[in-house]
């Protein structure tokens, strides 16, 4: 069983690595695995309760939406038309061209059961496009 930190030695380590505090980084640094992450976890709401209200944390989880549709249909669908029906990676012969466009142009017709998938091709054209050296 290793031996869990004290919150003073928890708090020195988070000020040294401020971009590596997460309870797995933590847990990581001091080498705390199995049941033992669980004492780590009550320790870390203890040290959270000290400097953050305890309404703002201790709730029931709460989702988040993203409007993708928004995102994606904004501008007159510029995200689209840059990254997928103008998209310079098409080229390549990774997709089939028409295919991809076809996604595309249903998407902008108003077909939101391809919403996700035409987010996908967005995000591939990009970087795609940002990587041409890589194909």
């Amino acid at each position: 069983m290793t031996q869990i930190p004290s919150k003073d030695e928890i708090l020195a380590w988070i000020s040294d690595n401020p971009t590596l505090s997460s309870k797995r980084d933590i847990a990581k640094a001091f080498g705390i695995k199995g049941a033992d992450r669980i004492e780590l976890k009550r320790i870390l709401r203890e040290l959270l309760a000290r400097y953050v209200p305890r309404e703002l944390w201790d709730g029931p989880k709460r989702g988040f939406t993203f409007p993708l549709h928004d995102f994606l249909a904004g501008d007159g669908h510029a995200l689209v038309h840059r990254h997928v029906l103008n998209g310079r990676w098409l080229a390549r012969g990774l997709l089939r061209p028409d295919v991809v466009r076809r996604h595309a142009r249903q998407y902008m017709a108003g077909d939101r059961h391809s919403m996700f998938r035409v987010w996908a091709l967005v995000v591939l054209g990009a970087w795609l496009d940002a990587h041409e050296d890589l194909t």
